[in-house]
């Protein structure tokens, strides 16, 4: 799988792991969508419908390297500590 690495939002920003497993047992789920991918769905869905959120950047990023707390997000603003965040469940 090719990666192409593109420069991120300005703003306010909220990166998912798209490859974080779906739970400790499974890395994916029936259809073979893994954990991060299907938060990272949920999350854009869920702010397409709140314009409180309009401003906030969600993308994805290959790894966090949180494996052992997935899902991982990593919570981010100019001029602000950012954090790795982990055991999200794969939902909004």
């Amino acid at each position: 799988m090719a990666v192409t690495l593109t420069q991120g939002s300005d703003g306010p920003g909220l990166v998912v792991c798209s490859t974080c497993r779906l739970s400790e047992e499974d890395r994916e789920d029936a259809a073979g969508v893994r954990g991060g991918m299907r938060l990272l769905e949920a999350l854009r869905a869920k702010a397409a419908g709140d314009p409180a959120l309009a401003e906030l950047a969600i993308e994805p990023t290959v790894c966090l390297f949180a494996c052992s707390r997935h899902c991982a997000v990593y919570l981010r603003a100019p001029g602000k500590v950012g954090y790795v965040l982990g055991s999200i469940a794969p939902t909004a």
